[in-house]
């Protein structure tokens, strides 16, 4: 218990640090034999999802063809409202029929906060 009060703690806190946007970034893969076309759409079916949760900003997906993988980058205002999208996309029957679809061993999920960044032209 004194470990979930210390995540929460650092939660709250760090959300008070930055004033910019969190980013979940999400590294995942199909479960076998569900193919490409099957997973962009399942993945273009999280759209209707995710943007109408509060706080949604912008959402990217990439998919790499080397490894079967999907990165799924979600920009929220903030780590409150991301925290709360989360919960409530567990809730969606469109998104658990999605995530059903997913692997849970090989999945990354995080929130991150930008650090860097590095134009070409600025």
């Amino acid at each position: 218990m004194k470990s979930l009060y210390l995540v929460a703690t650092f939660i709250a806190l760090s959300s008070n640090l930055y004033a910019e946007p969190i980013y979940e970034i999400v590294s995942t893969k199909f479960n076998e034999g569900i193919e490409y076309p099957a997973q962009l759409k399942a993945m273009q079916k999280l759209d209707s999802v995710v943007s109408t949760f509060e706080g949604f900003e912008s959402r990217r997906y990439y998919y790499s063809a080397d490894l079967n993988r999907w990165t799924d980058i979600v920009t929220w205002q903030d780590v409150t409202l991301a925290i709360a999208a989360s919960k409530q996309a567990f809730n969606n029957e469109t998104a658990l029929n999605v995530f059903s679809m997913m692997e849970d061993e090989s999945q990354i999920f995080s929130y991150n906060h930008l650090i860097g960044t590095l134009d070409k032209n600025r």
